[in-house]
């Protein structure tokens, strides 16, 4: 069976491009629910990592990823960090230059 795995934590849902126009509550309860199943998600795979000898989990940090995408977009390539390619605004760069496929999906 498999003895290596990746699980990777959930970015910043509130800049979804689903999520931009929602109310400050509803961004609040994002932001909420995200560091809690973050935190939790770390604990318990850390739990399973340490209790499984022939077993290693990487856990990368999508949060952290997106940040990263967010804050070097430029020297990164993409032209386009807040819309959707598909279902969005008019399309105006390449696919690849954008760091939303649709309204949920990186």
């Amino acid at each position: 069976g498999a003895r290596k795995f990746m699980v990777m934590n959930m970015h910043d849902m509130t800049k979804l491009p689903e999520a931009i126009n929602h109310s400050k509550k509803m961004k609040d309860a994002y932001t909420y629910l995200i560091h809690r199943h973050n935190h939790y998600l770390e604990v318990y795979v850390n739990a399973f990592n340490e209790k499984t000898d022939d077993t290693t989990v990487y856990l990368p940090s999508a949060y952290i990823s997106m940040e990263c995408i967010e804050k070097e977009r430029n020297s990164l390539g993409f032209y386009d960090t807040q819309n959707a390619f598909y279902g969005g605004v008019d399309v105006v760069y390449p696919v690849f230059t954008y760091r939303w496929w649709d309204s949920y999906h990186p």
